[in-house]
């Protein structure tokens, strides 16, 4: 059918749309109290002009040949008309009667159609783009779409033709790629999809850009019904089978459906992932597979997964046990990418219950025991290494740490401690594998206190430093890895007080004076031989004053600072290390 053929089927002749819109103008010219009613894009009405897409001016001239009333809207906007024909009111729910049409800002017509008598759309609606071109043509009669419905691309390409009855699907639908070349009778068939009496009747096929099909369904027996989806290399990347069967095991076409099988594909054939489906029992079994390897397995009954099941691992490891209303029951294993069994687990209503267990150290040698109650850690808690030897031992209570904790590290060192409801309370210790003290600490209720220690391999101090509520407080002593001794005084965790840095062998490198942290006073910094090299004055943390530094024949000369910057001598003056 011509998108300009209006249908066959007899109706009324309309009095032509512009003899009833001159009418309509002159009328609405005569009417003295009009006013201007505000609607939404979509047709309700507004309250605030700012808020309206268009308005009608209120109230409409009577049709005078015939039921309705004159109609015309104009844009909000630019008052260019949007819209005119006979209608039963203004309103978005009041039916056109006869022809009618819309139109975009520019005049350009946006859409069209005929409606009956009784407010029906009847005949031929058409829609355009902006551009003019046709955008979707609707067949109607007696208020529904019978015949051929077809939609547009703005370059006048056939997109979509479909067969229509009564409003509804009712034969094949074609879609198409749309390409440039396509014009009005359509390109590349992207999809052919049936429909019978409205319903799509599980019949397509799906083609790539080349023509080649890469989908298809359809019935290949009574009550069977296969399909698939292929690449654009022709390898399967889908494939299904449907199974439809009566009261009696009869596999007939329209009974209800009993069994669908899924399965998709990796590209080199083999299955990634298979469903089974029972629709009448509400139950599926979802499977996942890494070549030979199960790697998921879910079992869901009325949407609640029941039985057997494995849940793969981020590391490509899985979980493996049963499920119980949704919630993990009983004994779960776990296991690493290569089937190595890592991890035991016990599962009461969902929640982690009884003991557990877990490989850890290097290489996986160790197995880490302990035990759950409700979610938690709860009684002892043990590591032991290939031979048996237990390495690592504690005791938990309702999650938390608790009593004496003894653990032997990867080099034999040993380290004990003790907790109090999940902190640190008491001595800490850190012994070498040869017994001799390595380090030594005490808290109280997880907070640093008294005086911790540090020795090494020879028991030659390395630190000392005392704490008071768990921040530094008095005096600290630390050896560097470099050799350097520091002698410091702290209060409240902030450096306040004398401060000196000597050689291992006790010669000075630096003396100076701390206040809350900050450096205040004179700095002395002598040379390794233990000669002075530079005084500087300090004032709220930075050189300022008169002090002393070495010129680049080592003689020591008098200098200034002003706030954290030398002023004299300049540094083009000959700092030792500095270019004149």
């Amino acid at each position: 059918m011509s998108l300009t053929t209006t249908p066959t089927r007899a109706r009324p002749r309309p009095r032509p749309l512009a003899v009833l819109l001159t009418l309509g103008a002159l009328l609405l010219g005569a009417g003295a109290q009009a006013e201007r009613r505000y609607f939404s894009e979509y047709g309700y009405p507004v309250d605030k002009p700012d808020n309206a897409f268009y308005y009608v001016k209120v109230p409409l001239p009577e049709n005078p040949d015939g039921p309705g009333y004159l109609y015309q809207a104009h844009y909000k906007d630019g008052d260019a008309l949007y819209a005119e024909g006979v209608r039963g009111g203004p309103g978005k729910d009041d039916p056109w009667l006869g022809d009618f049409r819309y139109l975009y800002p520019d005049g350009q017509v946006k859409e069209k159609g005929h409606n009956d008598e009784q407010g029906r759309p009847d005949g031929e609606r058409i829609t355009y783009h902006e551009n003019g071109q046709v955008e979707k043509y609707q067949p109607y009669r007696d208020g529904k779409i019978n015949g051929v419905e077809k939609q547009y691309d703005e370059e006048g390409n056939l997109l979509l033709k479909r067969q229509v009855k009564d409003g509804r699907p009712d034969g094949m639908q074609i879609s198409y790629y749309g390409d440039d070349d396509g014009g009005p009778d359509g390109g590349q068939i992207y999809e052919e999809r049936r429909y019978r009496d409205g319903r799509y009747d599980n019949f397509y096929n799906r083609y790539d850009r080349d023509g080649n099909r890469i989908g298809h369904a359809d019935f290949t027996a009574p009550g069977v019904l296969m399909a698939w989806n292929r690449r654009s290399d022709g390898s399967y990347s889908r494939r299904e089978a449907h199974f439809f069967r009566d009261d009696q095991g009869r596999f007939r076409d329209g009974a209800p459906q009993w069994l669908s099988l899924m399965a998709d594909h990796n590209r080199d054939g083999s299955p990634s992932s298979v469903s089974l489906r029972y629709p009448q029992k509400n139950s599926q079994w979802r499977i996942g597979l890494d070549g030979d390897t199960v790697v998921r397995l879910e079992h869901w009954v009325k949407r609640v997964q029941q039985g057997p099941a494995i849940a793969p691992l981020g590391n490509g490891g899985r979980e493996q046990g049963q499920m119980r209303d949704g919630l993990r029951t009983g004994t779960w294993e776990a296991y690493d990418d290569d089937g190595q069994l890592v991890r035991v687990m016990h599962y009461k209503k969902g929640r982690l219950d009884g003991d557990w267990r877990e490989r850890s150290g290097p290489d996986g040698q160790r197995w880490t025991h302990k035990h759950y109650r409700q979610d938690q850690e709860d009684g002892p808690w043990r590591t032991e290494n290939a031979d048996g030897e237990v390495v690592e031992s504690g005791h938990y209570r309702q999650g938390q740490p608790v009593g004496d904790w003894h653990t032997l590290e990867d080099d034999g060192r040993v380290r004990d401690a003790h907790y109090v409801d999940g902190e640190l309370d008491g001595d800490w210790t850190l012994h070498s594998a040869d017994g001799e003290l390595l380090a030594e600490r005490h808290y109280r209720h997880g907070q640093r206190v008294g005086e911790w220690t540090q020795y090494d391999a020879d028991g030659e101090l390395l630190s000392r430093v005392p704490y008071r509520d768990g921040r530094r407080h008095g005096d600290v002593f630390e050896r560097r890895d470099d050799g350097v001794q520091v002698y410091a005084r702290f209060d409240r965790d902030r450096l306040d007080g004398p401060y000196r840095e000597t050689t291992a062998e006790g010669y000075p490198r630096l003396e100076g004076h701390y206040r809350d942290g900050q450096r205040q006073g004179r700095f002395v910094e002598y040379s390794e031989q233990g000669r002075v090299e530079e005084i500087t004055p300090y004032r709220d943390n930075q050189p300022d004053g008169e002090g002393w530094i070495r010129d680049r024949q080592g003689k020591l000369v008098p200098a200034r600072w002003e706030q954290g910057r030398l002023v004299s001598p300049s540094r083009s003056s000959g700092r030792p290390g500095t270019p004149p």
